[in-house]
């Protein structure tokens, strides 16, 4: 099981990362729960899970060799997440 993402956590990837999430984007990337998120173009969807999973991958490897799963619509979110 995964453990919590903290605000620690958070800050530490924005350092990586060289950006600043606002709370929304937090609030989403504590989620433990299944959650679709709707945006306009550009408003940092794909990169909340970016760090999301740079997070997650910190946690790796999980008990039981569970794994991710991310799904996306387009081309341009899979290019970025890889």
């Amino acid at each position: 099981m995964m453990e919590p993402i903290t605000d620690q956590d958070i800050l530490d990837v924005e350092k990586k990362l060289s950006l600043k999430f606002d709370d929304g984007s937090k609030e989403f990337i504590k989620c433990s729960v299944t959650k679709d998120i709707q945006a306009c173009p550009g408003a940092g969807k794909t990169t909340s899970l970016v760090a999301k999973l740079d997070i997650i991958s910190n946690q790796m490897p999980f008990p039981g060799n569970s794994g991710v799963l991310v799904l996306t619509h387009t081309n341009v979110a899979v290019d970025e997440i890889r």
